[in-house]
């Protein structure tokens, strides 16, 4: 399984985001939010890919 499936990561942005919406949070702070955490995501998993 690759470490990034840009798909499905696109339905979960989009998907979240929606949900962030319904809830009044900014879009673009759940964005960034979700941005951050996949980053971190595709890092650690290269590491440990990498071992």
């Amino acid at each position: 399984m690759p470490i990034l499936q840009t798909p499905r990561y696109g339905e979960i942005l989009d998907n979240r985001t929606k949900m962030g919406t319904s809830m009044d949070l900014n879009p673009d702070f759940v964005k960034k939010i979700l941005s951050e955490i996949h980053e971190e995501s595709v890092r650690q998993q290269m590491v440990i890919m990498n071992k």
